[in-house]
């Protein structure tokens, strides 16, 4: 878990750093996916683990 502390000290990155980079295809079809589908997550109550299954199919752009 992220957890952010408050504070007034400024951000700086070390080494280079790369605006705008265009997301790999991976991510975008990832992306697509998840956009067209909608999804139910429950716990299992027998293990605690989460079970996450595909409810709707909606039209993929």
């Amino acid at each position: 878990m992220n957890y952010v502390y408050p504070t007034n000290r400024p951000f700086k990155v070390s080494g280079d750093f790369e605006f705008n980079k265009k997301p790999s295809e991976e991510s975008v079809a990832i992306k697509k996916f998840i956009d067209s589908h909608n999804f139910s997550v429950s716990l299992d109550p027998e293990t605690g683990e989460p079970v996450v299954e595909v409810t709707e199919k909606m039209n993929e752009q």
